[in-house]
């Protein structure tokens, strides 16, 4: 049997993408259950203090985590499932 018609063989690992806009979904829904959010600095002000992006504590009203990137967070908190890969937009 050539190894062309064996189905284990010939099946690649593709990733599957995931919008930006569904892994922000998902990390604010698990962030949810800590009384956090994860922001998207605004102004200019808010990126030379904080980065692009940050983790705000609801309850608190209080920036726990600056510099922080959606693609990392979302890995880190299992968002992004081993076969899925987040779409570049």
């Amino acid at each position: 049997m050539e190894a062309t018609q064996n189905p284990e063989v010939k099946m690649e690992q593709k990733k599957v993408p995931v919008s930006h806009r569904a892994v922000l979904a998902r990390v604010n829904r698990i962030l949810a259950k800590e009384e956090k959010t994860f922001r998207v600095s605004r102004s200019q002000g808010e990126r030379s203090n904080l980065g692009d992006a940050y983790i705000l504590d609801t309850s608190k009203n209080e920036v726990v985590d600056s510099r922080v990137s959606l693609r990392d967070l979302a890995v880190k908190l299992g968002a992004i499932k081993a076969f899925e890969e987040m779409a570049d937009e």
